[in-house]
Formats: C-alpha cells, sequence, structure tokens
C-alpha cells in the first residue's frame, strides 16, 4: 500500500504545485513555462515510479467521470460547454482536468455528494478550471517520457531491491509494447487500471503476470471498438446540446432527460 499512499501523495503535491489560480480570464499564466516544470517535476522519478503517478491519474479520472457526465449531459445551463461535452473514451477531456486539478478533496466532494444540485454547484466552471484544463495529460505524453535511452538509464540509477516488483512489470510491459504508448493513456488503459507498476514481485509471480505476453490483440481490439464507440456517443451528445440549446433560449433551466422534460424549472408567467 505503501506506493499507493506515495503516488496518492505525488497527485496532490502536483496540483497544489502547479495548478494555476489566476481568478481573472484578463491575467495570461505563462504555460509554456509552467509545462515545463511539469516535465522537470515528472522527469525526477524513474520510469515505473511515472507509470505509477500516470495509475493513480487515470483512477482519479475514471472516478470523475460519472459525476462530471450526468452534469455535463443533461443540465441545461451545461449546453454552452461545448468542449466540456465532447466524448473522452480515447483521449481524455481537458475541463475535467481541470476540475481535477483542484486536488483530492474535491474531486472527493464530487463523487460522495448526494444531490444532482449539490453535484453541479461542485462542478460549477471557474476561471481556475479554465486555466487547468489539459493539467495532466499535456505533460505525460511529452516526447521525453518515451525516450527510451533516457528511461532505460533512470531504471538502472534508480533499480533498488523493494521496487524489483514494479521495475520488472515494467520492463514486461516495454517488452509488450504497453510503455511507449504514453501518447494514447486508452491503449494502455488494460495496464493502468490494475495499477501493473504498483505490485510486489511475489504478487506478480503468484498471478503469472510475468510469464505470458501482454494480449495486445485484445488491447488493440478495445481501442478500436472505443474509437468507434465514441462516433455513437459524439452524436448523441450532439443532439443533446441542440434541444438544450433551445430550452435555454425559451427561458427554461434544470435537467434535461431524452424524452423527458418534467425536470425543466419554467420561468413564472407575468
Amino acid at each position: 500500500m505503501i506506493r499507493v499512499y506515495r503516488n496518492f501523495y505525488r497527485f496532490e503535491l502536483y496540483c497544489n504545485l502547479f495548478r494555476i489560480e489566476y481568478d481573472d480570464m484578463m491575467q495570461k499564466p505563462n504555460q509554456d513555462r509552467i509545462r515545463q516544470q511539469q516535465v522537470w517535476f515528472l522527469t525526477k522519478f524513474p520510469p515505473w515510479e511515472f507509470e505509477q503517478f500516470t495509475c493513480v491519474y487515470h483512477y482519479c479520472y475514471l472516478r470523475l467521470s460519472p459525476a462530471y457526465n450526468e452534469i455535463a449531459f443533461h443540465d441545461v445551463e451545461w449546453y454552452f460547454l461545448a468542449e466540456g461535452m465532447f466524448p473522452d473514451l480515447v483521449r481524455p477531456n481537458g475541463h475535467k482536468e481541470g476540475v481535477l486539478a483542484a486536488g483530492l478533496q474535491h474531486l472527493r466532494d464530487i463523487v460522495t455528494t448526494q444531490t444532482y444540485q449539490n453535484r453541479k454547484c461542485l462542478l460549477a466552471p471557474t476561471f481556475t478550471a479554465h486555466n487547468n484544463r489539459n493539467f495532466f495529460y499535456s505533460t505525460i505524453v511529452h516526447p521525453i517520457f518515451l525516450n527510451n535511452a533516457r528511461n532505460d538509464e533512470l531504471a538502472q540509477r534508480n533499480s533498488r531491491p523493494e521496487e524489483i516488483g514494479p521495475y520488472s512489470a515494467w520492463q514486461w510491459a516495454k517488452r509488450n509494447g504497453g510503455v511507449n504508448s504514453s501518447s494514447i493513456i486508452y491503449n494502455k488503459a488494460d495496464l493502468l487500471n490494475w495499477a501493473y507498476c504498483m505490485w510486489d514481485l511475489s504478487r506478480l509471480r503468484n498471478w503469472g503476470v510475468l510469464r505470458k505476453p501482454r494480449n495486445l490483440w485484445r488491447a488493440h481490439r478495445i481501442y478500436d471498438w472505443l474509437v468507434e464507440s465514441e462516433k455513437v456517443v459524439a452524436q448523441k451528445w450532439q443532439e443533446s446540446w441542440q434541444e438544450r440549446l433551445d430550452i435555454y433560449e425559451l427561458g427554461g433551466r434544470g435537467r434535461w432527460d431524452e424524452g423527458d422534460k418534467s425536470g425543466i424549472i419554467w420561468p413564472a408567467r407575468v
């Protein structure tokens, strides 16, 4: 569990160090400089620890998505968030990452709140969320993390007996096409879902993971299925956007459902 705790701590530290807190859209932070600092921070970790960080990011993103999608897909006032509505089956959504940049406590509040209205308030668009779009993705796909020579050098320098399990998992994934696909997170979702770089060697051996190749055919088929599914979802979101726009222009607010307008609140007639 120490690796899990450590990487959630690093996730929170990353958010607190690099989150842009400007509350004025007219003040443009130097995002290129901040991105360089983010990359510098993550390059200090050996490659398997970078993958551990990516696993935690992936987990947090998946925890946020159902709550976020509920509001983004149904709320009338969210019709204007066109970018916030695009499906993210293949590539992470920049607006969601802006929400994640607020840190773990904010994520917990969103996930555990019991009412639609409270969740909507917690997810209300803010300058901070806007300024931190693509807060993680644009950093973790930086070409430096795909540099095999750099990764091998870091691995030799940082290989410790207690990290032989994560190191072995990273080497196994590297041989099986799992490490150098960071540019498409969901092309290695099968690895991130079970936090492949978090486990001790004894556990990996008991599971027999390292004795068999990764099922690349299955991973690629899943990715291809996600690409096709995204087209269908995009069409449904576009239809939802248009219907909610029409309702908004007539003064309606509240929750929209396909074929059900009982959740719409209309302005009082004078």
